[in-house]
């Protein structure tokens, strides 16, 4: 809810500003590389730019940078302005970075969130099985960087296409530890029970199988 208000009152500033400046930087070209599922509606998707997306204005001598986020339009919406609001989005802030050795290329990193922007009641995440949905038709998932500044006038990435079919995967397929795993006896915990078992749910995001580890007893870490 914070965020959503944030949002709008950062629109609302850049619309109100008649002589914001703009960065005369070329729009970044970005390259899919992998998302995977990782709890809930929540996705980990990583991707490569011939920019650094996160120190864009300082790396050009500017200041006022205030976030760089990431959106992606599940129902084929083209339109990624400031001002406009994809109903159906997946959206993230892009909060990490590394650049890749011997390459000009920098891996940005973000978890993004798939929301339905629709539904107003406080419960806009969209279920695995209808997200897939309405993916199914569509080939690519167009997605683009967007980085807001003071008192600059938003900045915008090429669109960048994640292949439907990665991101169906990561859906029907998410990581998911094992239930239960037995540790050497050197790397077990201390415990008053030696023989309990330890179970690793790290990745585990179904309710069900958490609460069927809990029944058996075993010691959940993360």
């Amino acid at each position: 809810m914070k965020r959503n208000i944030y949002k709008v009152l950062l629109v609302a500033g850049f619309l109100l500003c008649s002589s914001c400046l703009h960065l005369n930087v070329p729009p970044a070209r970005l390259e899919f590389v992998s998302i995977n599922h990782r709890i809930y509606s929540a996705y980990d998707l990583r991707f490569t730019s011939d920019r650094n997306l996160i120190d864009l204005y300082e790396d050009h001598g500017r200041r006022g940078q205030i976030g760089t986020w990431i959106h992606c339009s599940l129902n084929g919406d083209p339109d990624f302005s400031i001002e406009h609001k994809i109903v159906l989005e997946a959206s993230g802030i892009v909060s990490g970075m590394r650049l890749i050795e011997g390459d000009r290329r920098y891996e940005m990193f973000a978890n993004i969130r798939v929301e339905n922007h629709a539904v107003n009641d406080g419960r806009n995440h969209i279920r695995p099985v209808e997200l897939v949905q309405i993916l199914k038709p569509q080939e690519y998932i167009p997605c683009k960087v967007v980085i807001t500044a003071f008192p600059f006038v938003a900045y915008y990435s090429k669109v960048m296409y994640m292949p439907t079919s990665r991101f169906i995967a990561a859906i029907e397929n998410p990581r998911v530890a094992p239930a239960r795993t037995w540790l050497e006896k050197s790397d077990q915990p201390r415990s008053l029970l030696p023989l309990a078992p330890v179970c690793i749910v790290r990745w585990r995001y179904d309710l069900a199988l958490l609460i069927s580890s809990q029944n058996m007893g075993c010691k959940i870490t993360y």
